[in-house]
């Protein structure tokens, strides 16, 4: 295999890479919009219910337990969204995805160029768009990996170009 066809695969394992981490970082940003909404309405939930309990219910017999119990879960749940902080977790990951999307789409348009530009050149545009998939990869390790997304996001980006090759004469099977 000569050294273009080499820097041919290089471009094409990046282009797949790039539209991996862009699919992953969105499913795993609605993962985190989900959380922080039903966290604030936990909060917003047990809050009014605590205040609606020490106000009329407490009085009733047999319902006294309401207002310390929704007080508790209303103090826990107020302690635990800043701790798990999804809505920070959100604007990280939506960040990932739009830098992601961005860097995939560089990739296919060196890709678009694949057969028309020197192989010297791309080499170049390579390195460049590799320290940016650097700074990306730094950015994540504040993630843990959701392997049930990863494997979805697999499989989706190999149905995608599989189905794409067999109408796409100049795009790689995966």
């Amino acid at each position: 295999m000569g050294s273009g066809a080499r820097v041919r695969d290089l471009l094409w394992d990046s282009v797949l890479t790039a539209d991996l981490n862009q699919r992953y970082f969105v499913q795993l940003a609605d993962g985190f919009r989900r959380q922080d909404q039903w966290a604030k309405l936990g909060v917003a939930v047990f809050s009014s219910g605590s205040a609606l309990a020490s106000w009329a219910l407490w009085k009733q017999p047999g319902v006294q337990w309401a207002w310390p119990v929704l007080s508790g879960a209303a103090a826990i749940a107020a302690i635990a969204l800043p701790i798990f902080d999804p809505a920070n977790s959100l604007k990280a990951a939506s960040g990932l995805s739009g830098a992601w999307f961005a860097l995939f789409r560089e990739y296919e348009l060196l890709w678009a160029q694949v057969d028309s530009m020197s192989e010297e050149k791309m080499l170049g545009q390579l390195q460049t768009m590799g320290s940016e998939e650097k700074r990306l990869a730094e950015m994540e390790t504040g993630f843990s990996t959701n392997k049930g997304i990863a494997a979805r996001c697999e499989a989706e980006v190999r149905t995608y170009y599989t189905t794409k090759s067999k109408t796409d004469g100049g795009t790689p099977s995966v």
